[in-house]
């Protein structure tokens, strides 16, 4: 029995590393739990309560997710991407910088709106709003 025990524990972790491996990211669950833009817009505001980087096709997204929103993930565009290196950077690492802000009692609230360049390609502004 205790040998069942110990290999039990054994698969559970190698499947619970090959998802992390395969998702590219701890906070990715799955494509029915990711948030759209529309999602995202559609709330005032949204505060982060996890966040990381993964990388696809040899490029970092920042990925994110919220108390509002707690099953669900949402990939990141350019600025949400810039705001999670920067945290990340500035705690010398992205470990140090989740464990660090998942002990603050303040989190970063968001606001997400579909906006214009200057050239009229449309994108999704992230403005850190407290």
């Amino acid at each position: 029995m205790a040998r069942q025990k110990e290999t039990n524990v054994i698969v559970n972790k190698f499947i619970n590393l090959a998802k992390e491996v395969c998702n590219g990211c701890d906070l990715v669950t799955g494509e029915e739990n990711k948030l759209t833009t529309a999602d995202v817009i559609a709330h005032d505001s949204l505060t982060v309560s996890d966040f990381a980087l993964c990388e696809i096709d040899g490029k970092e997204v920042g990925v994110v997710t919220f108390v509002e929103e707690p099953e669900k993930y949402y990939w990141g565009g350019q600025s949400l991407t810039n705001m999670v290196v920067a945290l990340c950077t500035a705690c010398g690492s992205e470990m140090d910088a989740r464990t660090e802000y998942a002990e603050e009692s303040e989190k970063i609230r968001i606001k997400f709106e579909a906006t214009q360049t200057k050239t009229n390609r449309s994108f999704t502004k992230a403005t850190v709003i407290n």
